[in-house]
């Protein structure tokens, strides 16, 4: 008798299962309907081998019959949530995280960022208006996708935002100690930056004032 509540129970359920899948194909990713389908799988295995149990003693086939039963449940129970919740074990996620290709993963990246301060304040590379990306990955000895990620993920910076830091910093130095008839151009320059108006637009955005306007408040100062 259990035995055939168990199959109604198997052709029923799937039955409305594959009709929920349909409906709910938005909302499940491909890795769930995988799942379903290989639990649905599972089930119908199960199905296919109950007339075996007949082969068996009445005792063990008995058995059989309440282990059928309790993975029809469980079964059934883990596609109601899959399709129900769908981001409930955020399995799909997981996958993703796991295959997502870094490419500093045999990089010592601790080394590599005192490495990479310490040449552009020892060496000051950041002074040559057209240091590229691939320059300074190779003074580094790694590829220019190791360096961005470096800089991306790590230092939360773009390459070009990384180096004008160093370049504003050696601008207000200038600034602050070059004679006040020395032309912002030739400031700008000298601090590595090959645009004007690129430098303007930095200094502006870190220091909220212009780099004229920056200069004549030191010569207030100074005249306290």
């Amino acid at each position: 008798m259990v035995t055939c509540v168990y199959t109604i129970q198997i052709l029923y359920y799937s039955y409305i299962s594959i009709r929920t899948l349909n409906k709910s194909s938005k909302k499940v990713s491909q890795l769930q309907k995988l799942l379903l389908f290989t639990l649905m799988t599972v089930l119908i295995v199960d199905l296919t081998a109950l007339p075996l149990t007949y082969l068996i003693s009445f005792n063990y086939r008995l058995y059989l019959d309440i282990y059928f039963v309790l993975i029809s449940a469980l079964s059934y129970l883990l596609i109601g949530l899959f399709i129900e919740e769908p981001t409930l074990f955020r399995i799909s996620q997981f996958i993703e995280n796991r295959h997502q290709k870094s490419n500093l993963v045999l990089v010592d990246i601790e080394k590599k960022l005192d490495e990479l301060n310490r040449i552009m304040y020892s060496e000051k590379m950041y002074l040559n208006p057209d240091l590229s990306a691939g320059e300074l990955s190779a003074r580094l000895q790694i590829s220019k996708q190791q360096l961005s990620e470096l800089l991306n993920k790590h230092m939360k910076k773009r390459f070009v935002d990384y180096l004008n830091q160093f370049r504003l910093e050696t601008a207000v130095n200038l600034l602050e100690k070059s004679d006040p008839s020395e032309p912002i151009a030739q400031i700008a320059y000298q601090s590595g930056f090959n645009s004007i108006a690129t430098f303007y637009r930095y200094f502006d955005h870190h220091y909220q004032c212009t780099p004229t306007d920056f200069r004549k408040n030191i010569l207030v100062d100074r005249l306290r």
